[in-house]
């Protein structure tokens, strides 16, 4: 490797490295002291609870203890203390041209919220409004996250946000995303089984490794954008969710394990107002459920 070339690694491996200590300790306030662990700083910077964390949780009785908080069942975004700090934080890691991606999250079993097809948009969008003009409408997209609820958390606080910053330049391709128990393959626009490309392949031929020494039951189901006609739609979302059944079941795995279903564009996770929300609509959702 030329003196370049190496160059361009160290460059690459340092912005890495600052942009990781900007998140942790700039916009989550999550910095390490000399006794936190490497573990306790990762579930830091991805969002997760730490073992001390969940003994600490906080009950709807007592203050919020987030920077942004939420309950369950409720679309509002709680402001902690710190509020103006992570805004202001927020806008200057974002940077001058990218894309601000605020992820509401939500749970199995909240309802939706008035005017929204989920919770997480709803609480997206109510920061969202919290931002107020500092940010023109064509940088900010919202989308959504579902999790499955630990116990208790109908009486408990918890975390509301998550925050991606995208390219504005970004060239529309395949994402795969794994959340708990599910995977969602992202799709570009108005592709169908003709597009899947290496990528999706070759992780379905690791998922089918893996259904091939388990007992686990497979439900894909196929969703759209909303542009276009609801019918067409529907027909689409169930040719993506199609597809990747029978690339399953060509590597080994029994079509009789595997459910079919579209929603179509009636479940979207993501606002339709952007192109980097539909993009996040275009989807293929793969449960995972093992039998009981």
């Amino acid at each position: 490797m030329n003196g370049k070339a190496w160059a361009t690694v160290l460059a690459f491996v340092l912005w890495m490295g600052g942009s990781g200590y900007w998140y942790v300790c700039r916009i989550q306030q999550a910095c390490p002291t000399s006794n936190t662990s490497s573990a306790a700083v990762s579930s830091a910077a991805a969002g997760t609870i730490t073992t001390d964390e969940a003994q600490a949780l906080t009950t709807i009785d007592q203050p919020n203890p987030y920077l942004l908080g939420s309950k369950w069942a409720w679309p509002e975004v709680a402001q902690g203390p710190n509020f103006a700090h992570l805004r202001d934080s927020l806008l200057t890691a974002l940077g001058e041209d990218n894309i601000l991606e605020i992820v509401g999250i939500w749970y199995e079993g909240e309802p939706a919220a008035e005017g929204q097809a989920n919770m997480g948009l709803a609480r997206a969008q109510a920061f969202r409004e919290m931002l107020g003009d500092v940010l023109p409408d064509d940088r900010v997209t919202i989308s959504s996250r579902r999790l499955r609820p630990p116990d208790g958390i109908e009486n408990r606080w918890f975390r509301a946000l998550d925050f991606n910053f995208i390219a504005p330049d970004k060239e529309e391709e395949v994402e795969i995303v794994e959340v708990e128990n599910r995977i969602e393959v992202h799709f570009p626009f108005n592709s169908t089984q003709a597009q899947i490309d290496q990528r999706i392949k070759d992780y379905l031929d690791k998922l089918a490794q893996r259904l091939q020494q388990t007992n686990e039951t497979v439900t894909i189901i196929g969703h759209t954008d909303n542009i276009g006609d609801e019918a067409d739609n529907y027909r689409l979302g169930l040719e993506r969710a199609q597809a990747i059944r029978n690339i399953l079941v060509e590597r080994g795995v029994a079509p009789s394990r595997i459910t079919v279903r579209s929603k179509g564009e009636t479940e979207p996770i993501a606002t339709n107002d952007t192109e980097q929300g539909r993009r996040k609509n275009r989807r293929a959702e793969i449960i995972l459920e093992s039998p009981q």
